[in-house]
């Protein structure tokens, strides 16, 4: 992993890496009207471009409808769960806030792009810093960082993607309803196409349960879901610490 900041335009570019696939996220920011039903939050805009390279035996249509099953699960993994103190980007209630935008790029697919757009969104998300401002009765001022120490973001917690692939166990014996399936944590894309579901769950170093995504029709017994969340729960904490000490 490796972050770094733009001094002149002020956006923060970290990339990631976890096998062979490889991810970056850029965070930038401006200064906008609030949205009317929440005057004094700032916003968050999430884009994600996942790889357009073409997998065997996957055509362009399916490949399209997974790159959007892995934008919809970052983005929900960002905006959704509260990370982000939004109430700390107001500048002036009703008039002014800042909007963040932080862009995913999958550069490399070999599989759980889902973990790695994770990893690098909050790694950019992390070392971001936004200009400091101050407020003299109607008019606001926009500091350049070179100016005042530019400030971070106010971050509540460090929601992460822990992924498994599922696979059906046909010499188990017993029936599907016994969740016959054994699973693969961080699958390569030669797994994911041997898959039988998936499923990623969103966890924080605090063991909270932030989101469930599963894909797939395999079902799952509450003592494989259970270990699986206490996998996911020890991942996420030892993955937060990596970013905080890479960064």
């Amino acid at each position: 992993m490796h972050a770094e900041t733009n001094q002149s335009t002020g956006r923060t570019r970290c990339e990631a890496s976890l096998g062979n696939t490889m991810a970056y996220a850029t965070v930038s920011v401006s200064a906008v009207a609030p949205s009317p039903d929440r005057p004094s939050e700032g916003t968050i805009t999430v884009n994600t471009i996942a790889s357009t390279v073409l997998k065997d035996n996957i055509d362009a249509k399916v490949l399209q409808k997974e790159n959007a099953r892995i934008a919809s699960i970052l983005e929900q993994t960002i905006r959704e769960t509260r990370a982000i103190d939004m109430e700390s980007l107001c500048i002036v209630a009703g008039k002014k806030v800042w909007s963040l935008q932080c862009d995913i790029v999958v550069l490399n697919d070999a599989g759980n792009s889902i973990d790695c757009g994770c990893i690098a969104a909050f790694g950019a998300l992390t070392n971001f810093r936004r200009p400091d401002v101050s407020v003299v009765g109607e008019t606001i001022t926009i500091h350049h960082i070179h100016d005042r120490d530019p400030i971070p973001l106010s971050i509540h917690h460090v929601p992460l993607c822990t992924t498994f692939a599922l696979y059906l166990d046909e010499e188990s014996g017993v029936s599907e309803q016994e969740s016959p399936f054994f699973s693969f944590l961080d699958p390569s894309d030669r797994e994911e196409l041997a898959q039988d579901g998936s499923i990623t769950i969103v966890s924080n170093a605090h063991k909270e349960i932030c989101g469930i995504h599963k894909f797939g029709w395999p079902p799952l017994s509450h003592d494989k879901f259970a270990e699986l969340v206490l996998i996911a729960t020890e991942r996420s904490s030892l993955l937060e610490k990596k970013i905080v000490q890479n960064l």
